[in-house]
């Protein structure tokens, strides 16, 4: 009851902020609407529902006083089947709740969801995210204050480096080919060993380890990660640099590839190279940025040729235009160890709204001597619209949610509503009795529950009359 309660009161909470923008809208006290209706269910060519029913949460709140108010409503059609509504009082603690058609209210104490909540937002727990934060907040600030020391390690070898790039490196002219089209670039060759590479990493550590105020940053914020998640924190600048340095002048693996400049953006495509025997191990990455009518970025990582045995490759996208069109597409595919998944997310809100979130895997196992394949996928859209006038923003639409598991397909469907009022919806006529349920004696409780008991039974006779409705009751049988 504890869990449930405080859970009831955090979606409260967040109903009571979503109430808040509004409020100036009208001198009525705003309200939240959210509602489910039409549900449909579909699995293969078994089964076939369509619910005519509708489920209604209305909330209103007056912020300064810490009250709210709300109705939960369920319909049959257009007939109200089941109605019923709460008060809730942050002052006292306690909330009133009914049902539409009986006598008595109930009252509820939430002293112990109240104090679940308090170990939500002012426990333990968020006094080390505030630990967190602080330290955070405090490197940021000093690296800001203290760039100069941290170019001052690397400055020097990184620009010969790169003006090695610059000169000997660049190759000229010449095209890549981007999204199936041709594109003019300047190339850039380069490579950096790992010996260079974690050189210049050392050097940035014994930079900041020089530096008492940024060394001390940095262990604070290890710590606080670690008091976070109750891990025993390093002690990050007991390392010995120099045993590193002598470690890493024994490996041969190097980064390198090309650079390619373009008006709009560029191409890095960067080999991870074991070392310099020919047909060494590498792993190719490809990182692609171009800022045209849209804006592209691709990353791209293939392990095949190091790790034959166990191969991972990812492939991801993400499109948006730059004319402030508000649509965008974001993918990811991934193989790996015999399997094959795609994440997919579009999003287009150009006239009202249309999202989606879908993936599918691919997985081939053996098994006895014999090869099997099994595919999966899944997929959550939104198709709505939406309004905003004097009577505040409304947001309807059509959710669905369809799962293929090796070929059996299960479809989830419902209308949805979700509003912001700029007067109350709330319509509840709370009963002038009110019994507190930790005060009362056992025959109160029985005759109460008796009445609720009646009262639910009438109801789900009512709800039950909704189109669609013995069809679900035939698939429960």
């Amino acid at each position: 009851m504890k869990n449930i309660m405080s859970r009831f009161l955090a979606v409260l909470v967040a109903l009571l902020v979503l109430c808040a923008p509004i409020g100036a809208m009208a001198e009525e006290t705003p309200s939240v609407t959210l509602a489910l209706s039409n549900l449909s269910l579909k699995v293969a060519d078994q089964i076939d529902i369509n619910l005519g029913a509708t489920a209604r949460l209305d909330v209103t709140a007056d912020m300064e006083n810490g009250t709210a108010a709300g109705t939960l409503t369920a319909l049959a059609g257009n007939t109200q089947a089941l109605k019923g509504g709460f008060q809730f009082n942050m002052s006292d603690k306690t909330m009133i709740a009914a049902l539409d058609g009986v006598s008595d209210a109930v009252l509820i104490p939430l002293d112990d969801a109240m104090e679940a909540m308090d170990d939500i937002f002012a426990g333990e727990q968020a006094e080390k995210v505030a630990r967190l934060q602080a330290a955070a907040e405090n490197l940021m600030a000093l690296l800001q204050n203290k760039s100069d020391i941290l170019a001052g390690a690397v400055g020097e070898k990184l620009g010969a480096w790169l003006q090695n790039v610059q000169t000997e490196g660049y190759k000229g002219e010449t095209t890549i080919t981007v999204r199936g089209a041709e594109i003019a670039a300047q190339q850039f060759d380069y490579k950096m060993t790992v010996e260079e590479l974690g050189g210049m990493l050392l050097d940035l550590f014994d930079a900041v380890k020089g530096d008492a105020a940024l060394a001390g940053a940095v262990q604070e914020l290890v710590n606080a990660i670690a008091d976070l998640t109750d891990a025993e924190a390093p002690d990050l600048f007991s390392a010995d640099t120099e045993s590193l340095r002598a470690q890493l002048a024994d490996v041969p693996a190097y980064l390198g590839g090309s650079l390619y400049l373009c008006d709009n953006g560029f191409v890095l495509d960067l080999n991870i190279v074991a070392s310099d025997e020919a047909g060494a191990p590498m792993i190719p990455v490809n990182v692609t940025v171009l800022i045209e009518d849209e804006a592209y970025i691709a990353f791209s990582f293939d392990t095949s040729a190091a790790t034959p045995d166990d191969p991972a490759v990812l492939n991801a996208e993400f499109v948006m235009p730059t004319d402030g069109t508000p649509k965008f597409n974001y993918s990811v595919k991934v193989n790996n160890a015999g399997t094959d998944a795609a994440i997919t997310i579009d999003g287009d809100f150009t006239n009202g709204a249309n999202f989606t979130f879908a993936g599918e895997t691919t997985n081939t196992y053996s098994f006895d001597g014999e090869t099997y394949t099994s595919a999966n996928a899944f997929a959550l859209n939104y198709v709505g619209t939406s309004t905003n006038d004097e009577n505040g923003m409304a947001f309807n639409g059509r959710l669905t949610f369809y799962v293929n598991s090796d070929g059996m397909e299960i479809t989830l469907g419902a209308d949805t509503l979700a509003s912001l009022n700029s007067a109350s919806t709330v319509d509840f006529n709370m009963p002038i009795n009110v019994i507190n349920v930790e005060e009362a004696d056992a025959d109160t409780l029985n005759a109460l529950s008796q009445e609720y008991a009646a009262a639910l039974q009438q109801g789900l006779g009512i709800l039950m009359t909704a189109p669609g409705a013995q069809d679900l009751l035939n698939m429960m049988n």
